[in-house]
């Protein structure tokens, strides 16, 4: 134990300067009436310590939210004004002054010892790593090979946590609209962390992680990061004169009366980190021709409607808010290829116990139980009822939507969500006509609608033709295009299945020269230019 206080003291990584602090945040003390991971956005300079903090001029948010709510460039209303953040700061009470600290961990511009990879291609989170020193966007290293997909897309991160956020101190009226611009964020968790043992419940493999590390970063949609630099201030607008700010900086392209960038740019993204509770649900064995794979977006959408269903049916069982977890996947190497796991994770810093108690095979059963449609009163059984199925192409409020998981609206889908529940209870492979119990398989009233669709884009769909058992729509050659076959295909099957295969090799006998493909309902209701 004298260890670990004495690594923690000594870790930079932590912000806090009260000893105490640092300790509940690694988890070795109790969290109670520590708010440590609130961060303010300052609308007004801060230029007295009483009280502290001011009671007029902030804004209080989650750290989680406040890296994508205060990012530079994001609007916020307060007051009936438009306030844009611009940098950040750490303004501490001295006294009855305000002194002003590094408004990054670690500060810049020293050199940052804990890095961030992320990999473009698969989705995969390492931390850690070859120290990354403070520079310039054009200054950044190159794309590293990842260890999960083999690709050369690993991007090293130069991650920093922010202590507080100021805005240009340039307001406007607010006239019932604004550009609220931040950037997406979701939970990461890193592939490296193994779980101590492992519990297998019909498909699926299930673990739990204490007191592990969830991190969040904005890197700017995919930019890796923004570019900061140091900020002059004019403290009101009785000062005549700019100052410069220790420990304060600032990205924005033009200056204001109030706020200027001067020097050096830094490329740095914004980072939280919180160590809490993990869940880990894997699958174990895929029927062949089955996967999800994480670089495609299909692959991922499988794994956040996975993560999300799982979560609301924590929810349910727990009788807990779904606001009191957090979900997501992680990937990792698993037989020669990128692999991926859904995790839960307490939404309480150091964890609240819900992941803990759901990775015992009672409660876990009870999860899974949730997404069989043959449980009375299950989600499932809610969600194929008429209200619902008849309405919901993709997901809803009613199922896996809600505010705060907005950057995955575009790949939830509660019907995908449940086939992979399935897969991790039976093993059987999925398809797009065998029932889901006693209730008529759920992908079935959109592919009834495939053809009305595809009839626009003016594929012949009369009458429907099938090769290999397979429902296949045709679009005859023009002087603008070739023939083109598409074979129906459930959206988890990959080119491998032998059911495709079969049907692939028989249309090749009917159309030799034409493109033949899979389409699959998941893609075509959101997509459906790419079968134009």
């Amino acid at each position: 134990m004298t260890g670990e206080i004495t690594t923690v003291a000594n870790d930079e990584r932590y912000t806090h300067d009260a000893f105490s602090e640092r300790l509940a945040n690694a988890g070795l003390l109790p969290m109670f009436g520590f708010p440590t991971r609130v961060r303010l956005l300052h609308t007004n300079w801060p230029q007295t310590a009483y009280p502290w903090p001011p009671e007029y001029g902030t804004i209080d948010r989650d750290l989680d939210i406040a890296i994508s709510q205060f990012a530079p460039k994001s609007e916020t209303v307060r007051d009936k004004a438009v306030h844009t953040a611009c940098g950040v700061f750490a303004p501490q009470p001295v006294g009855n002054f305000v002194r002003f600290d590094d408004g990054f961990a670690p500060p810049l511009p020293q050199p940052n010892t804990f890095p961030v990879r992320l990999c473009l291609s698969c989705q995969a989170v390492i931390q850690g790593g070859a120290s990354l020193p403070a520079s310039s966007r054009d200054s950044l290293p190159e794309a590293e090979i990842c260890p999960v997909c083999t690709e050369q897309s690993l991007l090293v991160v130069d991650a920093r946590e922010p202590k507080g956020f100021f805005t240009d101190m340039a307001p406007r009226d607010y006239d019932g609209s604004f550009e609220w611009t931040p950037r997406s964020t979701r939970p990461s968790l890193s592939f490296d962390y193994q779980p101590d043992t492992v519990e297998e419940y019909g498909n699926a493999v299930v673990a739990a992680l204490p007191g592990r590390d969830i991190i969040t970063v904005n890197d700017n949609g995919g930019e890796r990061g923004f570019d900061f630099q140091s900020a002059r201030v004019r403290p009101d607008n009785a000062s005549p004169d700019f100052s410069d700010i220790a420990g304060a900086f600032v990205s924005m392209e033009d200056p204001t009366d109030r706020v200027m960038p001067v020097g050096a740019k830094f490329c740095v993204s914004l980072l939280s980190r919180r160590r809490t509770d993990s869940l880990l649900v894997d699958i174990k064995t895929w029927p062949k021709g089955v996967y999800a794979d994480p670089k495609t977006a299909v692959g991922r959408a499988g794994w956040y409607s996975f993560a999300f269903l799982l979560r609301v049916a924590a929810a349910e069982l727990l009788d807990a808010d779904t606001l009191e977890l957090d979900a997501g996947f992680r990937t990792l190497p698993k037989d020669g290829r990128a692999a991926a796991q859904a995790f839960l994770c307490d939404k309480l810093e150091n964890g609240a116990g819900y992941c803990t108690r759901l990775s015992g095979l009672t409660e876990f059963r009870k999860l899974l139980e949730q997404a069989d449609p043959d449980v009375k009163d299950s989600i499932a059984a809610k969600w194929l009822a008429n209200g619902h199925a008849g309405d919901c192409d993709t997901s809803c409020n009613l199922c896996l939507r809600d505010f705060y998981n907005m950057p995955y609206h575009g790949l939830l889908d509660w019907r995908l969500g449940l086939d992979m529940a399935r897969l991790a209870t039976t093993g059987v492979a999925p398809d797009l006509t065998s029932k889901w119990g006693k209730a008529d398989n759920a992908w079935g009233r959109l592919t009834a609608q495939l053809p009305e669709l595809l009839r626009r884009l003016e594929y012949d769909v009369d009458p429907p033709r099938s090769f290999g058992g397979m429902t296949a729509i045709v679009r005859p050659h023009t002087q603008a295009a070739q023939t083109r076959v598409l074979l129906l295909c459930h959206p988890l099957w990959t080119d491998e299945h032998d059911v495709y295969q079969q049907a692939l090799a028989a249309a090749r006998v009917d159309y030799p020269k034409a493109v033949i493909e899979p389409i699959n309902p998941f893609l075509a209701v959101r997509r459906p230019a790419q079968y134009a």
